[in-house]
């Protein structure tokens, strides 16, 4: 169980706090960089889920509550199968955080470099809210009428969408193109909070329609998305 200690000047331990899913595992979360964040408030930190080859990030406070976590994977083709890692984080001069890592095993459209394994760079804020293209996305200004806490955001975009779930929910994407095929599927986690990155990038211009379904197979949410 992947655990938090904050130690005093002589090795004491002050506090230790469990982040990520509860309970024990084989193949638990591994957290590679921690940082203290801007504001002092509490820490930032960064690594992967060696259970299901998925990204992590989150915020503890000064005094050892977990304030967020999330799952960070991409939502990129139907034969697409990706392995995500983040491997360090800094504080950026403007307020905001970068996290590098690998993301192996995309299978992009169109794909004339046999991108297969990427460098990836995620910048985010204080609420774990991915930043698109250097503009801050609020997710305050999202509208959502349903009951669901689910959000997509920045809609239209040009590339990238990110479909934030605060909910510990296995919940089924589904994106279908203008005429109804189905182009991408993807299963969010049921043990954390996750941030889902819709990758559009080698799609065309258009509009998608992205289905949101439980675990007995219903529609809980659809969300029509404008690709520029």
């Amino acid at each position: 169980q992947p655990t938090v200690l904050k130690l005093d000047t002589n090795l004491n331990v002050v506090w230790g706090e469990p982040v990520g899913p509860k309970g024990y595992t084989a193949r638990a979360e591994g957290h590679y960089s921690l940082i203290e964040s801007h504001s002092g408030d509490g820490y930032i930190y960064v690594g992967i889920d060696a259970a299901f080859d998925n990204a992590r990030m989150g915020k503890i406070s000064a005094e050892g509550d977990s304030l967020w976590h999330y799952e960070i994977s991409s939502f990129i083709g139907r034969d697409s199968i990706e392995t995500e890692l983040l491997d360090d984080v800094i504080a950026t001069s403007d307020g905001y955080y970068t996290a590098c890592g690998s993301r192996f095993g995309a299978r992009l459209l169109n794909d004339s470099i046999n991108s297969f394994n990427q460098l990836w760079l995620i910048k985010f804020d204080d609420d774990g809210n991915i930043v698109n293209l250097g503009q801050s996305v609020s997710t305050d200004s999202v509208q959502d009428d349903s009951d669901l806490d689910i959000i997509v955001y920045p809609n239209p975009s040009a590339d990238f969408f990110f479909i934030k779930q605060e909910e510990a929910v296995a919940y089924h994407y589904d994106l279908l193109d203008m005429s109804g095929k189905l182009i991408a599927s993807k299963q969010s986690s049921s043990e954390v909070a996750s941030i889902t990155i819709l990758d559009m990038t080698s799609y065309p211009s258009g509009i998608y329609n992205l289905i949101i379904r439980n675990d007995r197979g219903s529609v809980v949410k659809q969300e029509k998305l404008v690709r520029q």
